[in-house]
């Protein structure tokens, strides 16, 4: 429990940083279901129990897991450079999914770090997600 990332990140510091990140979702976004991820070393990090409205996530929802293990694992393993997942499932994103639409983004900032279309995956493997993200 005494990871670091870079000397910056420890344990603690990183599920409030979930749980508190957790609560802007309430205002912003229409009930989004998901995950947060949060890499605390090349050894572990942390993650929110599946399947809960992200504004709804507490401390007490946040676990450490092994990096060397499961589909979150591998796609941080794949892709050292990222601290930071969200998973997020909202209305929109579901009807986009199910008709193998582009997801477009609202905004300038978000379209210059995702480019101008986020795609659905129809196989949401590790090896695909880390594809996607890597464009």
């Amino acid at each position: 429990m005494g990871h670091t990332l870079g000397g910056t990140m420890d344990y603690n510091k990183g599920v409030r940083a979930i749980s508190q990140n957790a609560k802007a979702f309430r205002d912003r976004y229409r009930s989004p279901f998901g995950q947060m991820i949060l890499r605390l070393d090349d050894e572990a990090y942390l993650m929110s129990r599946e399947n809960l409205k992200l504004s709804k996530v507490t401390e007490n929802d946040v676990k450490e897991y092994d990096i060397n293990t499961g589909d979150i694992g591998a796609i941080l393993r794949a892709l050292p450079d990222v601290n930071a997942i969200v998973f997020a499932v909202t209305e929109e994103m579901t009807v986009c999914s199910s008709k193998g639409e582009a997801l477009k983004p609202a905004l300038d900032d978000f379209a210059m770090l995702i480019g101008t279309a986020a795609p659905a995956l129809e196989n949401a493997t590790a090896k695909n997600i880390a594809k996607a993200l890597q464009h």
